[in-house]
């Protein structure tokens, strides 16, 4: 009697087994309709967008989904044992249960391991998607309204603490420069006073800015690790690391606003190593204009699309290029608008060429002996559509496109 209640309470045992794996494979079933198994066929595109931790958490659920199916096969293979000759009375039931159990418990992991995975690619693939706009939209930036003073006050600070961070002791600051679309000229007393008022103030007890005396391009002894410009006393900063700080106001004619651009210049690399760009409203009382009816020249927002992550592989160069921006006086405001974004946003060497020349060479004749330290340039050509650029790089007779500029009001 008592073998028959332990034969009858282990088929109910085994049955409420069976009856739960089968719930079990329900419930995978329906949490698999909100997941798309699809993605698993990403998996080898998506790995090496994961993380150390992401991998060996995926590897991880492989190895358990391999067990899975490894026990499926062994599950049928036991609820396909036949008779055999050897022992033909052999109850082979509980041997087929055995089976039977395995092959629903075994499914119901394959399923749950898969939805799993596949729920950890999404993530994956959905970081990745968020990477990858983020990379593309690193480059765009709306331009800072503001009036003149406050735009030196405030973004003084801002240039002079990159300066800092970089180990540059010694700010040269020399004078302040205005132009149009066509020339450049040294700006009026008042406003150079207001900007050196902003960098000394801004500066504070530090002493590092300061106004170096018959300061004059130096056109004979440029080379590498060589100052390029002359002025008095040079042997007291001979041991420090030197910037000229460029202060310059684009006002191109007929226009309500103006572009201040605010850089630092490597004396020695000709480099840009800081630059701020603010759109100035109050450009009419600054320049004391008579002119009516100007219109605001300037757009608001840049966006620089580099879909092939151009400018990263060029940065990345093992003996990177030194750039310049192709003078062109029609350009001028879109050359300031680009270079404040790669100097900001990128690792890109790029030299101020064409701020030297406009500014201190004075001729065609000194012009000629000036040698800059650019070896490729980036260029800027109008597209098809209005206020969109076409913007590459021109090294070893090769021209490479990075992108499309666009500007938007």
């Amino acid at each position: 009697m008592l073998p028959s209640k332990v034969t009858h309470y282990t088929r109910l045992t085994l049955s409420l087994l069976i009856l739960q794996v089968a719930l079990n494979v329900t419930n995978a079933t329906t949490d698999e309709t909100s997941v798309d198994l699809n993605i698993l066929k990403q998996a080898d595109a998506l790995e090496p967008f994961m993380t150390a931790a992401q991998r060996i958490a995926y590897i991880k659920l492989e190895a358990e989904l391999d067990s899975a199916r490894s026990d499926l096969r062994s599950g049928k293979y036991l609820a396909n044992t036949k008779a055999s000759s050897f022992d033909p009375n052999r109850d082979l039931k509980p041997i087929i249960d055995r089976g039977k159990k395995l092959i629903l418990k075994s499914e119901a992991t394959i399923h749950a391991k898969q939805i799993e995975m596949a729920q950890h690619l999404l993530n994956i693939s959905a970081k990745k998607s968020r990477d990858q706009a983020a990379n593309l939209a690193k480059y765009d930036y709306r331009l800072v309204p503001s009036d003149l003073n406050s735009a030196l006050i405030n973004h003084s600070h801002t240039l002079l603490n990159a300066c800092w961070k970089q180990g540059y002791e010694t700010l040269f600051f020399h004078t302040a420069f205005i132009r149009n679309l066509e020339e450049t000229q040294q700006i009026s007393e008042p406003i150079r006073n207001l900007a050196y008022d902003a960098l000394t103030k801004a500066d504070g007890s530090r002493f590092s800015v300061r106004i170096p005396m018959n300061f004059e391009l130096n056109y004979e002894k440029v080379g590498e690790g060589t100052e390029i410009f002359s002025y008095e006393n040079s042997d007291l900063f001979e041991d420090e690391k030197k910037a000229l700080l460029a202060i310059e106001l684009t006002v191109p004619k007929g226009s309500s606003t103006g572009l201040l651009s605010m850089h630092a210049i490597d004396l020695c690399t000709q480099q840009i190593v800081a630059h701020e760009l603010i759109k100035i409203f109050d450009l009419t009382e600054v320049i004391n204009s008579q002119e009516k009816d100007n219109q605001d020249y300037f757009a608001d927002k840049v966006r620089l699309r580099d879909p092939s992550r151009t400018i990263e592989v060029l940065s990345r160069l093992s003996n990177p290029y030194t750039f310049e921006l192709e003078a062109n006086p029609s350009m001028a405001a879109v050359n300031e608008q680009l270079t404040h974004t790669l100097i900001n946003n990128s690792k890109l060497k790029i030299v101020a060429t064409d701020f030297i020349i406009r500014s201190y060479i004075k001729n065609t004749e000194e012009q000629a002996l000036w040698k800059g330290f650019a070896n490729a340039t980036i260029s800027i050509e109008a597209a098809d559509k209005e206020d969109t650029y076409q913007v590459s790089a021109n090294a070893n007779k090769r021209t490479l496109p990075i992108g499309m500029l666009t500007l938007e009001h």
